[in-house]
Order: structure tokens, then C-alpha cells, then sequence
């Protein structure tokens, strides 16, 4: 049997040697006259899962510290990722897969004599249940004169200004393309990260450097020129005549989405490693024919599939 594990959409350089579930049980032990003890059952509480990683440095296409950004910045940023082991036969039949939603609780570096240039890391995950909240407007009701007239009271945010001008405590965004600024000749003109453009910062100070104005972003500690960042509650960048051109095209431009009709042998993993290229994106195709699709692992031949 062949395992694979992704965490972060990204495929673990090594499968790690073990996986540890744990399934919490939320029930209440109690103790009734002349009954003895009974058992209240509830539902289950969140799973953990701790997952012990090894990041080689020098036989993987990326480097040990690109996965330890990855960590830093589930934990800095707040953000769930998808935890996925997939569970295959030689030939590349699915046999089951663990999919949950998950946080990055903690997790422990080592590095090691034994281990080389290798770093290990054991990280613990717990499931992560979606909640949301309802927005509820109040009205609030003033007399004028004897009369009553209801108005609804709208406060402004102050970071909604019209005003495009970064200035210290401004939340800012980091776009696309941006590279650290800064003074250090080591670190300045290097690009940022993927994982951190796109997220929601602060800028502490903002100045001058070197004839470029920069913002000090508070959580990394580094300065990013202005012209990369945009200013929350602002409208982006007005862009060229011809990306508005671009942007206001007929739809019937917009690639259409295929169909794949079911062959003998076929299995969702080997659809989705051939218009993909990778058999564990099988879950994007699954999704998009749920009502046709009752057990993933089941399918038939004659079924016609949408591909997105």
C-alpha cells in the first residue's frame, strides 16, 4: 500500500513513519439512585492528529525552511488548512483517504546530529468545525418635534477612508510581485513569500528609505515599499485602459468546463491524474458531480463526469 500526505495543498517530501488519531468522546458519566451509573452520549469532540515530518535538505525540490514558513504562518496568520492522506494500491487504485479541515496547533522542531542537514518536526493538528455569525442592523427610532422619524445609524470605520495614503496604524494588504525593502542590501529586493501576499497586516512606521517610501510591516518586521501594498477599506491600483478592457469581455470567452465519460478500470484518483496530473486532486472532480457521485471510491461505467 502507498500513503501520501499533503498539508498546506503541498505534498509532504517524505510520508511520515506514523500517524497518531486521536477521536475525543465527549460523554457524561453519572451516577442515579438505585440506578447506578448511566452514560449521557453526545457527540464526539474535535479530532487530533499528530503528524511527525521529516523536511529534507538535500534530496526534495524545496528546502526544509519553506515548510517551516508554511507552519509559522498558520500559526501567525490564523488560518485552517486541509490535512489529506491518501491511501493507494500499487497499481494506483484508491483504496480510502483521511480528508479533514484542520489548524496547526503546535509543533516541535529538532534537528539533529543523526538526522544531518534534515530537520524533523512534529506537528499536531486538531479538526477545525466552521461556525458563522449573523449580522443584525438595529434601528434606532428619534423624535423631531413630536413626530417620529426611524433612521438607521450607519458608523463609519475609520480604515473605510477615501483617502488611498498609507500612513502608520493603516491595515495594509500585500499584492502580488511585492520584494522587501529595507536598508540591508542582504534582504532588500527579495521577493515575499506566495504565503504571505494577499493577508491583512499593520504598518508601524512609514518612511523613506534608499528614495523609496516603505511601510514597516508590524508582523514580519520588514519593510515593503508602498507601491506593493494597498490600503484596507481602499480601492486598488487603477489599472491600464486595457486590463479594463480585458476585465469587461463577454463571458463566452470563458473557458468551458469538459466531460469525461466512464471507462472500464477507470477510478476517480485516475481521472483526476489525467486531466490534472495529480490523483489526489480526485476530490475537485468529486465535488463537482456529487449528484451523481454517492461513494467516490464507487463509480460506473457510462457515467458522464463534469470536469471543472
Amino acid at each position: 500500500m502507498s500513503y501520501k500526505c499533503y498539508l498546506f495543498g503541498e505534498l509532504m517530501p517524505q510520508t511520515p513513519a506514523k500517524l497518531s488519531v486521536k477521536i475525543s468522546g465527549k460523554n457524561t458519566t453519572v451516577t442515579l439512585l438505585n440506578e447506578g451509573e448511566i452514560n449521557f452520549l453526545k457527540y464526539p469532540g474535535l479530532t487530533e492528529i499528530t503528524l511527525p515530518l521529516v523536511f529534507p535538505m538535500l534530496t526534495a525540490s524545496k528546502r526544509p525552511d519553506y515548510y517551516l514558513t508554511l507552519l509559522e504562518c498558520a500559526k501567525t496568520q490564523r488560518t485552517t488548512t486541509q490535512f489529506i492522506m491518501t491511501r493507494t494500491t500499487p497499481a494506483g487504485q484508491l483504496l480510502f483517504d483521511t480528508n479533514i479541515k484542520v489548524s496547526v496547533e503546535d509543533y516541535t522542531i529538532e534537528e539533529s546530529a543523526t538526522n544531518g542537514l534534515d530537520v524533523s518536526v512534529e506537528v499536531k493538528l486538531k479538526q477545525y468545525r466552521d461556525y458563522s455569525t449573523k449580522t443584525v442592523a438595529i434601528k434606532t427610532t428619534v423624535k423631531h418635534n413630536d413626530s417620529k422619524d426611524t433612521v438607521t445609524s450607519i458608523k463609519p470605520n475609520a480604515s473605510q477612508s477615501n483617502s488611498t495614503k498609507i500612513v502608520a496604524g493603516d491595515k495594509v494588504k500585500i499584492t502580488t510581485g511585492a520584494v522587501y525593502g529595507g536598508a540591508y542590501a542582504k534582504t532588500r529586493g527579495l521577493k515575499v513569500p506566495s504565503v504571505y501576499i494577499g493577508k491583512w497586516y499593520t504598518a508601524s512606521k512609514v518612511q523613506t528609505i534608499m528614495g523609496t517610501d516603505e511601510a514597516l510591516i508590524k508582523e514580519l518586521y520588514s519593510w515593503v515599499a508602498l507601491k506593493y501594498l494597498q490600503k484596507q477599506g481602499a480601492s486598488p491600483a487603477a489599472t491600464s485602459k486595457t486590463a479594463s478592457v480585458q476585465t469587461t469581455r463577454p463571458a463566452t470567452n470563458a473557458p468551458r468546463a469538459k466531460t469525461y465519460t466512464v471507462k472500464k478500470g477507470d477510478t476517480l484518483w485516475g481521472i483526476a491524474k489525467k486531466y490534472y496530473g495529480n490523483g489526489a486532486k480526485y476530490l475537485t472532480i468529486y465535488n463537482a458531480n456529487k449528484g451523481k457521485i454517492k461513494n467516490p471510491n464507487l463509480i460506473y461505467v457510462g457515467q458522464v463526469f463534469t470536469i471543472p
